[in-house]
């Protein structure tokens, strides 16, 4: 799977890199921009992957998907940011509760 990521990451480079040089209009910008924001993104997943295996035990696990998703749309457009981090942190919160009402 890790090997996999490693893919996905290098073949948004690569696709970054063809649009950026081929595409003039500004919807091509945007998706080479896109591309290359969102490989970055696997690429940091790629090298942290060991540590994503075995997450923290006080760290809940809804905490890391929402983290991922949220990363992978703030890629896309960063303009999100405004509204995804109060999202993630309502996310989160939620999920911590509920994992402390099954555990007591």
């Amino acid at each position: 799977m890790r090997h996999a990521v490693l893919l996905i990451a290098v073949i948004l480079f690569v696709v970054a890199v063809v649009v950026r040089q081929s595409e003039t209009a500004a919807g091509g910008q945007f998706f080479g921009a896109a591309c290359f924001r969102i490989g970055l993104v696997f690429a940091a997943v790629w090298l942290a992957w060991d540590s994503l295996r075995r997450p923290a035990r006080w760290f809940p696990p809804v905490a890391l998907m929402a983290g991922l998703g949220i990363l992978a749309a703030i890629a896309a457009q960063p303009r999100l940011a405004l509204v995804m981090i109060p999202a993630a942190g309502a996310i989160v919160a939620i999920g911590a509760v509920v994992r402390g009402m099954r555990q007591g």
